[in-house]
């Protein structure tokens, strides 16, 4: 397995990653200073698809492990970051079924961390990162169901955390990080149903925060807002509605009863950053609707009627995307001209369509499928993608103002356009003013595509698998910036000292 010198990045590994592409002095510098590396799935056509990675340049857009030879592939997923330069992911193996794996960013460091289900496949799912090293999963055993794991990255630091359900699964979902190395989630007890749960990654840490309903609150939605977290459930009186927790029993309960003839039924919680989060609701009255909250009754209320054409059934806004300075874009129907782009801050002054990007009724489909297709830059713009009726679904840019939003390139000309595959899973921010996304064109297929906002710096990454069935990236993955020590910087260095390097 992985030693500890490699995970504390201070080993130096001679890998291969490289070999056969010459690297610059230049570029090897502009790498080794902390620049924002990422992970993601592709199929070169030979090796099936397995897990790529990439440093925003064509040179240094490499396949990381063939972990399952042959045309087959590994499909790596869920990949995720758990310290800067260690992810783990789900990789499936010929020897050990579907199982958590773990890697540094080199083929040498790339290795199964624990075969938990022998005979089988455990299945890790929700891979969430708690911020200190490890990360909690949802994995199926032989004997125990499917219950909570945590992992480090190790063998010896991978176990189930506690056996909730007993004799049956827990089943375990939702399972979203709050910070100092702790988690909410929401699972199955055998005897209080499903709750909303608190857990540090140890057994003795993990339990109910509080029994919401007798028999099961079935709460969902999970979202960090400042010291606290929102989510919908039900009470089994008052339906299904926005609650609040500070991960106690004292500090859990309902907002607001948005709808007192029913369920308001809240989805797609999403913090601004500025200390409100925005979501959707029915009232019983206007249909599903734009709402806001600080976390409070007094602060939860009706952002925007957007649809007013429908009252009966609304709008139900959503893909919420936030943009980094306390604003966010999201897809909206307001009756007259489809389901466009539209940006809020939290106010209602502040909240308003974008731009009717496919004039007249029709819709951009800036939320196509229920997919989140939009990623924020951290600096005030969002990549997105839109069919404005002529050019299909391709890549736009926006600052939230209608000036400041358009087409960034024309991949596949044509009404078809050429973005889209994986939607949420194939954008992905750098954290640097540039986005990796993937679109498709006629000569080359789906392939891996980079964009600084511009049309210029929007381009091809690499063509991954020659010809026109391209590499279908996937699951793409910020792997950190990586420090000048981390095993992988050294596989640069290593390959600028070449004799042959050009």
């Amino acid at each position: 397995m992985i030693s500890k010198k490699l995970l504390n990045g201070t080993a130096i590994v001679a890998s291969a990653l490289f070999a056969g592409f010459a690297i610059t002095p230049a570029q090897a510098e502009s790498v080794s200073q902390a620049s924002p590396v990422a992970l993601f799935s592709a199929d070169d056509g030979r090796r099936g698809t397995e897990l790529w990675i990439t440093d925003g340049t064509r040179r240094g857009t490499q396949r990381v492990a063939d972990l399952l030879r042959g045309e087959a592939g590994s499909h790596p997923e869920d990949i995720t970051l758990i310290n800067d330069g260690l992810a783990v992911f789900r990789a499936e193996h010929p020897r050990a079924g579907v199982e958590l794996w773990v890697t540094n960013g080199t083929e040498e460091g790339t290795e199964l961390v624990q075969n938990i289900y022998r005979g089988g496949s455990s299945w890790p799912a929700e891979i969430t990162a708690l911020g200190d090293g490890r990360a909690l999963f949802r994995a199926d055993h032989p004997d125990r169901g499917t219950e909570l794991w945590v992992t480090d990255g190790t063998r010896e630091g991978t176990s189930m955390v506690q056996n909730i359900g007993g004799p049956e699964s827990s089943w375990p979902t939702d399972i979203t990080a709050i910070g100092n190395g702790r988690a909410v989630f929401a699972a199955d007890h055998p005897v209080r149903g499903r709750q909303v749960w608190i857990t540090d990654g140890t057994r003795q840490g993990t339990s109910i925060i509080r029994t919401i309903a007798p028999g099961g609150s079935h709460p969902w939605g999970f979202e960090l807002l400042d010291d606290k977290v929102l989510f919908a459930a039900s009470d089994g009186i008052r339906g299904m509605e926005l609650w609040v927790t500070d991960g106690t029993r004292e500090g859990t309960g309902l907002v607001r009863n948005i709808n007192r003839d029913g369920a308001s039924w809240p989805s797609d919680i999403t913090a601004l950053g500025n200390g409100l989060a925005v979501f959707a609701a029915d009232d019983g009255r206007r249909g599903g609707e734009l709402w806001v909250t600080d976390g409070t009754r007094e602060g939860t209320q009706l952002l925007r009627n957007i649809n007013r054409v429908d009252d009966m059934w609304g709008e139900w806004p959503g893909m919420f995307t936030p943009m980094g300075d306390g604003r966010a874009v999201f897809a909206a129907n307001d009756g007259w001209r489809g389901t466009e782009l539209w940006v809020t801050d939290g106010t209602r002054a502040g909240t308003g369509l974008v731009q009717d990007i496919n004039p007249g009724p029709d819709s951009s489909h800036p939320g196509i499928y229920g997919h989140k297709i939009a990623v924020g830059l951290g600096d005030g713009r969002a990549l997105f993608l839109a069919d404005d009726g002529v050019h299909g679904l391709e890549p736009w840019i926006t600052d939230g103002t209608r000036r400041g939003t358009r087409m960034l390139a024309d991949t596949w000309p044509g009404p078809e356009g050429g973005a889209g595959f994986g939607m949420g899973d194939s954008l992905l921010s750098l954290g640097d003013g540039r986005a990796l996304f993937t679109a498709s064109t006629p000569e080359h297929g789906m392939e891996l595509w980079i964009t600084d906002g511009t049309p210029r710096g929007t381009k091809m990454l690499r063509d991954i698998n020659r010809g026109e069935d391209g590499s279908w990236p996937d699951q793409m993955t910020l792997f950190g910036n990586l420090s000048p020590d981390h095993p992988l910087m050294a596989a640069l260095e290593i390959a600028v000292a070449r004799p042959d390097a050009q």
